[in-house]
């Protein structure tokens, strides 16, 4: 409407001014209405297309994630269970080794390429059958020997005692 006063103003006619604004101005603002109307429908096209990207992004993090957790969680029972085997075999076989010891079976081999707390464990328990096994060897050495003696001290007691009734039976004879 100050458009239209204006329009009176300068021309000074009103049935003019209607008329030049009917012709002229009413088309052009027909023509912004619709290009307003164009660009909301656009822009509203726009942010449904936006969203709908949004969501299927997400859909696809949700995805990712889920596999992400699953060969996490696999990957951590696979380790777990590695490491639990590489503690319980050598312990086993520590086990094994003391159990052939404590039923008197010095030929076991300890043999051990760790060098964890395990490792070094069989390699104590090695040591100790080595050990033992030197002791049983010396017992052995100084048992033999000591039967060599005894057998000597009992053939020297023999002779003694054969030597001794031979002179009482000398001395004996002397008598008579």
């Amino acid at each position: 409407i100050n458009y239209l006063q204006q329009l009176q103003k300068r021309y000074g006619k009103k049935a003019e001014a209607l008329q030049m604004m009917q012709e002229e101005m009413n088309p052009l603002r027909d023509t912004y209405i619709a290009a307003v109307r164009e660009l909301s429908s656009f822009q509203r096209d726009q942010v449904s297309e936006t969203g709908s990207d949004a969501i299927k992004i997400y859909q696809q993090t949700q995805l990712l994630l889920l596999i992400m957790i699953v060969f996490g969680v696999a990957a951590a029972i696979a380790i777990a269970h590695w490491v639990t085997r590489s503690v319980t075999k050598p312990i086993a076989q520590a086990v094994g080794v003391a159990n052939r010891l404590a039923s008197g079976d010095l030929t076991v081999k300890v043999v051990s390429n760790s060098k964890d707390e395990t490792g070094l464990l069989l390699s104590a328990m090695g040591e100790m059958v080595a050990k033992l096994s030197q002791i049983i060897t010396d017992v052995r050495s100084s048992a033999n020997s000591l039967s060599n003696a005894s057998d000597q001290v009992n053939a020297t007691a023999q002779s003694l005692s054969q030597a001794a009734s031979e002179q009482a039976a000398s001395v004996e004879e002397t008598s008579a």
